[in-house]
């Protein structure tokens, strides 16, 4: 590697940093030229899941040099009952540089984990973000969120919010209000999952989508937002009829509206889990999966063109 010049061993670093860490340890471990040229990419793509992992992450974070510090890029967190303050002060300490977040809370507490940290820190390079909550821990960050002055996710344009639990449609609406007033206008894709389908859904999405009178109940889609996802999970089987009804919606969204609703319907009762979303995460971050492959244009069948 020494024999090489810096741009190809640079490329080279580029290329193995995406697989959450583990080839970059291997890489500082050969030699210690190697070792400082791999300072620039050593936290790229981060992936930390349990608590152990978190700890040593943050302690070896905070002495690693400022290019190291400065090149995180890709984060995966999963926060549980014993890592949320070491979780948060990850994404405070990560917040400067990070691009892509997914964040997945399993913690059963009467606290509200990364409520400050993620919602109160400025992330200013953040283009996407999924969060995966708890469904009363999110209400109760709404109930305590004051607005920031100033955009805290200003060049945000992906969100993905999935309740570990089922929610109402008045809760994803409120939820994608929050996040939304946290960012600036570039937030063009929204996705919630996990949203209980109801015989009444079709007229209160109208509602939401500005396609009826609204009676003030549910907050509408905020201005900007060009695609609008909705993961479903009909707890005992699709109602024909609302299906139906959704599809013509998903027709006068776009219409009438210039929004691309998909509405999708989940299989899985008990959602996915957090290696699931892992698993996921990794297939991105290696190249086998477009990142906007989470943010799908039509029923997982077409990518979201890029704008």
């Amino acid at each position: 590697m020494d024999a090489l010049p810096i741009e190809l061993v640079e490329q080279i670093l580029g290329l193995a940093c995406a697989d959450a860490g583990r080839t970059m340890c291997a890489l500082r471990s050969t030699s210690r030229s190697l070792r400082a040229a791999c300072d620039p990419f050593r936290f790229h793509t981060v992936a930390v899941t349990t608590h152990r992992q978190i700890t040593a992450f943050l302690a070896a974070f905070t002495q690693s040099s400022p290019p190291a510090q400065a090149s995180v890029r890709h984060l995966f967190v999963v926060i549980c009952g014993f890592s949320i303050e070491p979780g948060n002060q990850i994404l405070r300490a990560t917040a400067r540089t990070v691009e892509t977040l997914a964040l997945v809370c399993t913690a059963r507490y009467k606290g509200l984990p990364a409520h400050d940290a993620l919602l109160q820190t400025a992330f200013p390079r953040l283009v996407a973000l999924t969060v995966r909550y708890r469904a009363i821990y999110l209400h109760a960050v709404m109930a305590r969120s004051p607005p920031a002055p100033v955009p805290t996710l200003p060049r945000l344009r992906y969100l993905h919010v999935a309740p570990t639990d089922t929610a109402s449609l008045g809760f994803a609406q409120t939820c994608i209000f929050v996040f939304a007033r946290c960012a600036g206008p570039r937030l063009l894709r929204v996705r919630i999952s996990r949203v209980r389908g109801t015989e009444t859904l079709s007229e209160a999405l109208e509602e939401v989508l500005g396609l009826r009178p609204g009676r003030g109940v549910l907050p509408p889609l905020p201005t900007g937002i060009r695609y609008f996802i909705l993961d479903l999970y009909w707890r005992y089987g699709a109602v024909q009829n609302v299906v139906e009804t959704l599809e013509t919606l998903e027709r006068r969204a776009a219409e009438e509206r210039a929004i691309h609703l998909r509405v999708l319907h989940e299989i899985r009762p008990a959602g996915k889990t957090p290696v699931d979303w892992e698993e996921e995460w990794l297939r991105v971050q290696t190249g086998e999966v477009d990142m906007r492959a989470e943010w799908l244009e039509d029923h997982g069948e077409r990518l979201v063109a890029a704008t």
